[in-house]
């Protein structure tokens, strides 16, 4: 079993590193293995969309700037796709770094969605967090993620294709101590 370390930068000054499973790589995408333990549940339209102990199935796309995570619950049933939009991640030796851009989409399994933290960016733009390029980045990109939900024709083929939860999850992550 190989790891893969993730540098998640959230401005304006906060890193947080994430040690991950990984689970495959190629030119396509970086797919890693995580339990997922946010400080509080994300709640949207009246359902718990992340709580602590989810698991999620992450694919990092080279040059993209979002991510997609496929979401189960504890016991491992679906519960839908979490995106990040995100600058395009920096690869290193043992993984890779990338700044979070405040912007996120979740999907439900029957392709609703629902737009996070619009609120946080709207402050980080106040702040002077984002220079405006960036942020309309970020704003052009949620826009062509939603547009891909509605035609149907999102997540990509390598996020349906690799996206379930491995049988072992809990003893991948127990090895390296995220049990």
């Amino acid at each position: 079993m190989k790891t893969v370390n993730v540098i998640y930068k959230h401005l304006p000054d906060s890193v947080q590193r994430y040690p991950q499973v990984l689970l495959h790589e190629c030119d396509e995408a970086i797919v890693s293995l995580d339990r997922l333990m946010p400080y509080k549940p994300i709640v949207a339209e009246g359902s718990v969309l992340v709580e602590r102990g989810d698991f999620a199935v992450w694919f990092i796309f080279p040059n993209a700037w979002y991510d997609t995570g496929v979401v189960y619950d504890s016991i491992g049933r679906f519960k839908g796709y979490y995106c990040d939009i995100l600058k395009p991640v920096e690869r290193r030796p043992d993984g890779y770094e990338t700044t979070d851009l405040f912007l996120d989409l979740w999907v439900f399994p029957d392709g609703r969605y629902v737009v996070l933290d619009r609120e946080e960016f709207d402050e980080a733009l106040k702040q002077g967090w984002l220079a405006k390029p960036v942020a309309e980045r970020a704003e052009n990109e949620l826009q062509r993620l939603t547009e891909d939900v509605e035609k149907r024709s999102f997540p990509k083929p390598i996020v349906r294709r690799l996206g379930g939860l491995p049988e072992d999850a809990r003893s991948l992550l127990e090895a390296i101590g995220k049990g």
